[in-house]
C-alpha cells in the first residue's frame, strides 16, 4: 500500500512539474508583441549616461503608415543635446526591443550612415550640430525613424559635459 502512495504521489509530483515548466514564461514571438502596441514605441538614445529623447517620425506599422516631415524639419524646434566628440550611442526602445537599429547623419537631404562597434553608434568626432536619424526595424513590414539634434562639442569644452 505504502509503494502505490509512493508510487501515484511521484506521478503526481511529475505531472505538475511538466504542466508549470510547460506554462513558464513562454517568451512571446516578435509579431505577437507588435500586436500589442498601435504605434512604434517611444525611444530614447544613450550617450556617456545622459539620456536622449528621440522624435518618432515616419513610421509603418501593423499595415498602418505615418507620414512625418524630413528630419531638420522634425527636430528644428527640439532639445539641442551636447555630446562629446567620437561618443558612443545605444538605443532603448523599452520593452519592444527591435530586430535591426541603425543610424545616420543628415544633411541636404540625404542620411550618411554612422559606423557600429559592439552594436553601438559612433558618432562624429568633428565638432558641430548634426541631425541624427535612426530606423528601427522589427519585421520586413514594422518599422520606424527617429530623429534628435546632437551638437558635438569641441574637445575642450567636453569637460563641462561630465
Amino acid at each position: 500500500m505504502r509503494r502505490w502512495t509512493m508510487l501515484v504521489l511521484g506521478l503526481i509530483v511529475t505531472l505538475f512539474g511538466t504542466i508549470g515548466c510547460a506554462k513558464q514564461a513562454e517568451k512571446p514571438s516578435a509579431a505577437e508583441l507588435i500586436e500589442q502596441y498601435e504605434a512604434p514605441p517611444e525611444a530614447m538614445a544613450i550617450v556617456d549616461n545622459q539620456e536622449i529623447k528621440l522624435i518618432k517620425g515616419s513610421y509603418r506599422w501593423r499595415n498602418s503608415i505615418a507620414d512625418a516631415p524630413a528630419p531638420n524639419d522634425l527636430v528644428k524646434d527640439g532639445i539641442l543635446y551636447a555630446v562629446k566628440p567620437g561618443a558612443t550611442l545605444t538605443t532603448d526602445f523599452y520593452d519592444l526591443p527591435p530586430r535591426t537599429v541603425s543610424g545616420g547623419l543628415w544633411a541636404n537631404q540625404t542620411n550618411t550612415p554612422l559606423p557600429k562597434q559592439e552594436n553601438k553608434l559612433l558618432l562624429p568626432s568633428e565638432p558641430g550640430i548634426y541631425i541624427l536619424v535612426i530606423n528601427a526595424s522589427w519585421s520586413d513590414d514594422d518599422y520606424a525613424t527617429y530623429a534628435v539634434k546632437l551638437e558635438v562639442l569641441a574637445a575642450e569644452n567636453t569637460a563641462d559635459t561630465q
